[in-house]
């Protein structure tokens, strides 16, 4: 479908998700109620006190059969299903995002505020942190992600990202239970649905905001027993942390130093994960 044809069509879409990024704005508008109710699972409103650089304009009209997708007025393919078109906006919308902060190397952590004080929550896959972000969300905590911390040499700051659960995780947060029935996921034959939650859904403020790391605290799964917060020497944090980074876009150099001198600057923990109501108590008293 040529672009002219599709642009007068751009005016009368009948659904628009507007939503921040970091550095960057976005707006997507559809014709399609499917597709639209599929990008909830996207579409974030964290309140970010971070200045927006670029702003991106996604359409999605169906044509024929197909989900033309159009960004920035210029047409850049076709899906065939809604599913697909879904997949195709979460996937470019993320990479714009990291793109726009191409300096800052990625952490994969959960993150929050207590105290004041910005803290992060990193561990193996499976190790536990969105099922613990969730219960510290549940104990008054202001979590703020559980997957991402953007880290430049001044500060970090949260990756505005929903948190993604699977559903029998929540059975260990009873509290969250029930409002989860009634909030997006994605489903497949293979594993448990993964159900998008945030603060905003249970009530609690969501700010994300950039400071630098007060604490780390990293998760070595146990799954039974009580949690055991420990203090933990600054080499071995690095080593153990830096297995959950993933450098600069940009391939600057310098991004170990980077991270050095934010574990210099931190308290560092490991936490022995066993039961959730311990772990929670001995992180609200060892990171106040």
């Amino acid at each position: 479908m040529p672009e002219q044809s599709a642009q007068p069509r751009l005016d009368k879409l009948s659904h628009r998700l507007a939503f921040q990024i970091l550095a960057c704005g976005f707006e997507i508008r559809t014709d399609s109620d499917e597709l639209a109710e599929s990008l909830t699972y996207l579409v974030q409103q964290a309140e970010q006190d971070y200045p927006v650089r670029e702003r991106h304009r996604f359409a999605v009209l169906r044509d024929e059969g197909r989900y033309v997708i159009v960004e920035n007025g210029a047409e850049t393919g076709f899906e065939l299903a809604s599913a697909a078109a879904f997949d195709t906006l979460f996937k470019r919308v993320h990479v714009i995002a990291f793109e726009a902060l191409p300096d800052h190397l990625r952490l994969h952590a959960a993150s929050g505020f207590l105290g004041g004080r910005f803290f992060v929550l990193a561990g193996e896959k499976y190790a536990g942190k969105s099922t613990l972000a969730l219960s510290l969300l549940q104990a008054g905590v202001d979590m703020v992600g559980d997957e991402l911390v953007m880290l430049n040499r001044e500060e970090a700051v949260s990756f505005p990202r929903k948190m993604y659960v699977r559903e029998d995780s929540l059975e260990l947060v009873p509290a969250f239970r029930e409002v989860a029935r009634g909030l997006p996921f994605v489903s497949n034959a293979v594993e448990p649905r993964m159900v998008a939650f945030d603060p905003l859904d249970v009530g609690r403020p969501w700010r994300i905001r950039p400071a630098p790391i007060g604490a780390i605290v990293f998760l070595d799964a146990v799954h039974s027993g009580r949690s055991r917060l420990v203090p933990c020497g600054k080499l071995d944090m690095v080593k153990r942390i830096m297995t959950q980074c993933t450098p600069p876009i940009s391939g600057a150099p310098g991004w170990v130093g980077v991270l050095t001198s934010a574990v210099d600057r931190a308290d560092t923990f490991t936490l022995e994960l066993g039961d959730l109501d311990s772990a929670v108590v001995d992180l609200r008293r060892g990171l106040a």
